[in-house]
């Protein structure tokens, strides 16, 4: 049931309903008050991988840093990650897996050296 946003009635209607590529859109009307207002509903995806948190962050901290080392072109062009093509993100998330599999290797492999005291 959702609920009215102007006066928190729980007894509204769907008018109008519309999927969309990621969503779905309604459009709803409450009883009460007749107000008219928007939902989007869209389905819960799974948890990301560390690889695709890194590839998401690190390509956020670029569009946000790029601009300070000179690179005027990348302001003009940045793009959310929800806007990057499939293809270049599966190589971001693909470099940051390598990345994160040497990393955890090292950690793995590496011997402590001296003694403790």
């Amino acid at each position: 049931m959702m609920v009215c946003p102007q006066c928190k009635n729980n007894k509204t209607v769907v008018f109008d309903s519309r999927r969309l590529s990621t969503y779905t859109r309604r459009r709803r009307h409450c009883l009460l008050c007749n107000y008219r207002f928007t939902t989007r509903e869209s389905l819960a995806s799974k948890p990301l991988s560390r690889s695709e948190q890194l590839a998401i962050k690190f390509h956020q901290l670029y569009e946000e840093l790029a601009p300070s080392f000179g690179y005027k072109t990348r302001e003009a062009s940045a793009k959310p990650w929800s806007e990057v093509p499939e293809n270049n993100k599966q190589l971001m998330i693909s470099v940051c897996s390598r990345i994160l599999k040497e990393l955890d290797y090292r950690n793995k492999h590496t011997i402590r050296v001296g003694t403790r005291v």
